[in-house]
Protein backbone atom coordinates (compact mmCIF):
# COMPACT_ATOMS: atom_id res chain seq x y z
CA UNK A 1 0.00 0.00 0.00
CA UNK A 2 2.65 2.46 0.98
CA UNK A 3 4.51 1.90 -2.55
CA UNK A 4 1.48 2.73 -4.39
CA UNK A 5 0.81 5.88 -2.81
CA UNK A 6 4.92 7.21 -3.02
CA UNK A 7 4.21 5.65 -6.78
CA UNK A 8 1.24 8.14 -7.21
CA UNK A 9 3.37 10.71 -5.77
CA UNK A 10 6.47 10.61 -8.22
CA UNK A 11 3.51 10.14 -11.09
CA UNK A 12 1.90 13.15 -10.21
CA UNK A 13 5.34 15.09 -9.67
CA UNK A 14 6.69 14.02 -12.99
CA UNK A 15 3.60 14.67 -14.58
CA UNK A 16 3.81 18.27 -13.30
CA UNK A 17 7.32 18.95 -13.61
CA UNK A 18 7.82 17.70 -17.51
CA UNK A 19 4.45 19.62 -18.44
CA UNK A 20 2.52 16.43 -19.33
CA UNK A 21 -0.69 17.72 -18.79
CA UNK A 22 -0.75 20.41 -21.39
CA UNK A 23 -3.94 22.32 -21.84
CA UNK A 24 -6.14 20.86 -24.49
CA UNK A 25 -9.22 23.04 -23.91
CA UNK A 26 -8.50 26.83 -23.64
CA UNK A 27 -9.56 28.42 -20.76
CA UNK A 28 -11.21 31.66 -20.04
CA UNK A 29 -8.78 34.23 -20.88
CA UNK A 30 -7.20 35.23 -17.22
CA UNK A 31 -6.33 38.54 -18.13
CA UNK A 32 -8.36 41.84 -17.39
CA UNK A 33 -6.10 44.26 -19.24
CA UNK A 34 -6.36 43.48 -23.06
CA UNK A 35 -2.48 44.72 -24.28
CA UNK A 36 -3.47 44.62 -27.93
CA UNK A 37 -2.64 48.12 -28.25
CA UNK A 38 0.48 47.82 -26.07
CA UNK A 39 4.32 48.30 -26.97
CA UNK A 40 5.92 44.91 -26.07
CA UNK A 41 8.89 45.45 -24.03
CA UNK A 42 10.24 42.42 -23.24
CA UNK A 43 9.64 38.98 -23.54
CA UNK A 44 11.10 35.55 -21.89
CA UNK A 45 10.02 31.77 -22.32
CA UNK A 46 10.76 28.58 -20.41
CA UNK A 47 9.39 25.20 -21.84
CA UNK A 48 5.73 25.97 -21.61
CA UNK A 49 5.94 29.10 -20.18
CA UNK A 50 6.61 32.54 -20.62
CA UNK A 51 6.46 35.90 -18.99
CA UNK A 52 5.64 39.22 -21.49
CA UNK A 53 5.61 42.86 -20.34
CA UNK A 54 4.23 45.58 -22.08
CA UNK A 55 3.86 49.25 -21.84
CA UNK A 56 0.99 51.70 -22.89
CA UNK A 57 1.32 55.55 -21.80
CA UNK A 58 2.12 55.42 -17.91
CA UNK A 59 1.23 51.46 -17.46
CA UNK A 60 2.76 48.36 -17.24
CA UNK A 61 1.05 45.22 -17.79
CA UNK A 62 2.74 41.58 -17.41
CA UNK A 63 1.38 38.51 -17.96
CA UNK A 64 2.33 34.59 -17.47
CA UNK A 65 1.19 32.50 -19.43
CA UNK A 66 1.58 28.95 -19.88
CA UNK A 67 0.57 25.64 -21.94
CA UNK A 68 0.79 23.39 -18.76
CA UNK A 69 -2.44 22.43 -17.45
CA UNK A 70 -1.30 23.13 -13.72
CA UNK A 71 -1.31 27.31 -14.15
CA UNK A 72 -4.15 29.47 -15.38
CA UNK A 73 -2.40 32.77 -15.66
CA UNK A 74 -1.72 35.81 -14.43
CA UNK A 75 -1.33 39.62 -14.81
CA UNK A 76 0.24 42.42 -12.69
CA UNK A 77 0.66 46.11 -13.29
CA UNK A 78 2.58 49.09 -11.95
CA UNK A 79 2.33 52.23 -13.21
CA UNK A 80 5.58 55.04 -14.67
CA UNK A 81 6.26 58.20 -15.14
CA UNK A 82 8.47 57.30 -17.72
CA UNK A 83 8.83 55.26 -21.52
CA UNK A 84 10.49 52.31 -20.57
CA UNK A 85 12.78 50.00 -22.72
CA UNK A 86 13.65 46.20 -22.87
CA UNK A 87 16.62 47.42 -20.13
CA UNK A 88 14.47 48.46 -17.59
CA UNK A 89 12.95 44.86 -16.98
CA UNK A 90 14.87 41.82 -15.75
CA UNK A 91 13.44 38.37 -16.07
CA UNK A 92 15.21 35.77 -14.15
CA UNK A 93 13.71 31.93 -14.72
CA UNK A 94 14.83 29.40 -11.59
CA UNK A 95 14.32 26.10 -10.22
CA UNK A 96 12.30 24.89 -7.38
CA UNK A 97 15.23 25.37 -5.53
CA UNK A 98 16.46 28.75 -6.50
CA UNK A 99 19.24 27.55 -8.78
CA UNK A 100 19.38 28.85 -12.39
CA UNK A 101 21.24 25.98 -14.28
CA UNK A 102 18.29 23.75 -16.18
CA UNK A 103 18.84 19.86 -15.57
CA UNK A 104 16.96 17.50 -16.96
CA UNK A 105 15.40 16.59 -13.71
CA UNK A 106 14.84 20.21 -12.56
CA UNK A 107 13.25 22.68 -14.75
CA UNK A 108 13.39 26.27 -14.82
CA UNK A 109 9.54 26.71 -13.22
CA UNK A 110 9.65 30.06 -11.13
CA UNK A 111 10.15 33.50 -13.24
CA UNK A 112 11.54 36.83 -11.32
CA UNK A 113 10.05 39.90 -13.02
CA UNK A 114 11.99 42.85 -11.82
CA UNK A 115 11.16 46.26 -13.77
CA UNK A 116 13.10 49.63 -12.27
CA UNK A 117 12.23 53.17 -13.35
CA UNK A 118 15.21 55.67 -12.68
CA UNK A 119 17.48 52.95 -10.55
CA UNK A 120 13.51 52.65 -8.22
CA UNK A 121 12.29 48.85 -8.83
CA UNK A 122 8.01 49.82 -9.42
CA UNK A 123 7.72 45.78 -9.89
CA UNK A 124 9.34 42.91 -7.97
CA UNK A 125 7.12 39.87 -8.88
CA UNK A 126 7.74 35.75 -8.73
CA UNK A 127 5.68 33.32 -10.72
CA UNK A 128 5.88 29.80 -9.85
CA UNK A 129 4.31 28.04 -12.86
CA UNK A 130 3.71 24.79 -11.06
CA UNK A 131 2.27 25.71 -7.87
CA UNK A 132 -0.87 24.49 -8.19
CA UNK A 133 0.54 21.33 -9.77
CA UNK A 134 2.95 20.89 -6.44
CA UNK A 135 -0.61 21.57 -4.28
CA UNK A 136 -2.41 18.80 -6.50
CA UNK A 137 0.60 16.17 -5.48
CA UNK A 138 0.17 17.72 -1.96
CA UNK A 139 -3.70 16.89 -1.45
CA UNK A 140 -3.02 13.51 -3.20
CA UNK A 141 -0.40 12.52 -0.58
CA UNK A 142 -2.77 13.59 2.05
CA UNK A 143 -5.65 11.47 0.78
CA UNK A 144 -3.87 8.63 0.31
CA UNK A 145 -2.42 8.75 3.85
CA UNK A 146 -5.75 8.54 5.60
Amino acid sequence: MFQKKILLCHLLLLMACSGCGAKEVEAENPFKIDTSDYKLLRQSTEDYNSIEVYQLDGEIVVNARSEAAFFDGAQFTATTENELSADNVEITWTTIGGGTEKTEHNARIIAEIIIQEDETVILDEKVNFMKKGFDAVGDAMKNSMK
